[in-house]
């Protein structure tokens, strides 16, 4: 079977999507045609084609103003893919074309593709992100914003093969949009990053008399606030219990402040995935912050997962999309931020001394189904019988 992806960006959570299953995928060829140009990590063998794409500083600003008024279109890079989908097509024998959408650009170049392409290939959109029930532009009003995604939507999957989309937005396809022709078209799944890894405890990186408490992730600002959790590290974070901090952090001067106020406490900076997953074997518990938007749910909640890690998570909003993922999970502590310090912080001391060093998940065939590359590929693989 010989599929062609269309990313935006792989070094992004969408990216990280798609690696995991095309690691999963045993006898697919598999191009990704995508604006990045030195990707992260292993492709598994994937014939990654890089659209040239250049961004002029000065007009940026502009654009960005004049494209709110053509909303959702961000770019023009869909002439870019479509024209580079078209010459793959022609020159390779393509059964699937599948549109991966955090962006509009890699929807439109498929649907494009598909009308050209109408008996030739299949065209399955990819949605990771809301579309419709997603984030409403800043100042934009939600009903204007809903007409917009409503009519696009309409548009790009009228001649979609079949859509896939993710479970979070059931309710809102389910119900409000019940009617409309393509939900029928719909199959909802999950994001597909839980991959149950061999365990690994004899610690290379990280110093053996450590308990590692480890944090692996981005903390973008008024999204991942991390001071919560900064503060609570500061009083357990004491003796051998060390926390380590890897990856890119807008709030930055004060991860700083904290790691210089205590010595148990370490900045990692950014670090490759594939080192990551390295980190996340020798940890002995893993953290999770809380989102501040309901919809985003962090990719490296299932890579923490699939590692049977023991997990502390703050959340700060009812909604938190973690919580109903961490509910199903054994070796986990939330921790409302909102509550009163001491006793989350008690909690936290309770939760550590309760586990020994090398606390793991049982490993469970039908947890988190929804969450594993394996049923993405095999929705995929028996549509195209």
């Amino acid at each position: 079977m010989n599929i062609l992806f269309i990313v935006n960006d792989l070094n992004s959570g969408s990216g990280e999507c798609v690696r995991s299953i095309i690691k999963k995928w045993e006898g697919a060829n598999v191009t990704i045609i995508t604006t990045t140009s030195t990707p992260s990590g292993n492709w598994h063998n994937a014939n990654i084609i890089s659209i040239p794409h250049k961004i002029n500083e000065a007009l940026y600003k502009y654009k960005i103003v004049l494209l709110y008024f053509v909303w959702p279109l961000n770019s023009f890079l869909f002439k870019k893919m479509y024209l580079k989908g078209k010459e793959i097509i022609e020159s390779n024998d393509i059964d699937i074309v599948i549109p991966v959408y955090n962006t509009i650009d890699a929807l439109i170049a498929g649907h494009l593709l598909k009308r050209k392409y109408t008996d030739r290939i299949k065209y399955i959109p990819y949605f990771l992100d809301a579309f419709y029930a997603g984030q409403c532009p800043r100042f934009m009003p939600q009903w204007l914003k809903k007409r917009l995604a409503l009519w696009w939507e309409r548009y790009l999957l009228k001649n979609a093969d079949r859509v896939i989309m993710m479970d979070a937005v059931k309710n809102v396809y389910n119900t409000d949009l019940i009617n409309e022709q393509y939900v029928k078209k719909v199959v909802f799944l999950d994001l597909p990053l839980y991959n149950p890894q061999q365990y690994k405890f004899k610690k290379e990186f990280f110093p053996c008399d450590q308990i590692v408490l480890l944090y692996a992730g981005s903390m973008p600002r008024n999204i991942r606030n991390p001071l919560f959790f900064l503060k609570l590290a500061n009083q357990i974070c004491v003796n051998d219990i060390h926390l380590y901090i890897a990856g890119s952090s807008e709030y930055q001067s004060l991860v700083e402040e904290f790691a210089q106020l205590n010595n148990n406490i370490h900045l990692l900076g950014v670090i490759d995935h594939d080192k990551i997953n390295t980190l996340l074997g020798e940890s002995d518990v893993v953290i999770n912050i809380g989102n501040s938007l309901s919809y985003m749910v962090p990719c490296k909640l299932f890579e923490y997962m699939s590692y049977g890690k023991p997990i502390i998570s703050t959340y700060r909003i009812d909604d938190d999309p973690c919580r109903s993922y961490l509910d199903k999970y054994k070796y986990s502590l939330q921790l409302d931020e909102r509550q009163d310090f001491d006793i989350q912080c008690n909690r936290s001391k309770d939760f550590l001394m309760s586990l020994s060093r090398e606390t793991v998940m049982e490993k469970d065939s039908t947890a988190f189904i929804n969450n594993r590359p394996e049923t993405f590929i095999r929705q995929i693989e028996e549509f195209n019988k």
